[in-house]
């Protein structure tokens, strides 16, 4: 299996930016909606110890290139600012609860245009994002993490926190900034 090209950057935002984008989603008023399912690949066959933990909570910011949540999308600019996209198409946030042991979900693809993936993760914890190639990239607060969305990836749970945070961001960017 080929190795798949990915950028990593840590420190991506200030710590006063960082700072509040976990005050914002880590806080208890902050709008979560569940989603009974995370894997959604079709053929994927769960397990019956993963039936109860495959679930998320998520809050679109952006579908389909359009602003569904107004209040609360300007407070992605700072982020938005460091990535420098220049057409938007999906922005979420995605929070998963911590597990007795780590689950790994499903591999699956965000976007089938090309376009470009982020996932910057919000918090700490010993959660991850795998490639299909095997690489894992730990969750790190105000790391990025960058690959072609057509790249097969998964999301797994965490353990040594209540919850693991991040926020997936699906674009283009056309030009070198």
């Amino acid at each position: 299996m080929k190795n798949i090209p990915y950028t990593v950057v840590d420190n991506l935002l200030s710590e006063k930016e960082l700072s509040d984008l976990q005050d914002l989603l880590l806080n208890a008023d902050f709008p979560w909606y569940l989603t009974k399912t995370v894997d959604y690949s079709v053929g994927h066959e769960l397990v019956p110890d993963d039936y109860l933990n495959n679930f998320q909570f998520v809050h679109a910011f952006l579908l389909n290139t359009l602003i569904c949540s107004e209040h609360y999308f300007p407070k992605l600019i700072p982020l938005l600012n460091a990535i420098k996209p220049d057409r938007l198409i999906r922005i979420k946030a995605n929070l998963s609860t911590v597990t007795e042991k780590r689950i790994e979900h499903a591999f699956h693809t965000d976007l089938d245009e090309a376009s470009t993936t982020s996932i910057f993760y919000v918090n700490s914890n010993d959660g991850a994002t795998i490639l299909e190639d095997g690489t894992e990239i730990k969750s790190v607060a105000n790391r990025l993490l960058t690959f072609d969305s057509q790249v097969k990836h998964k999301g797994t749970t965490c353990t040594n926190e209540k919850v693991r945070c991040l926020i997936n961001l699906n674009y283009v960017k056309n030009s070198i900034n």
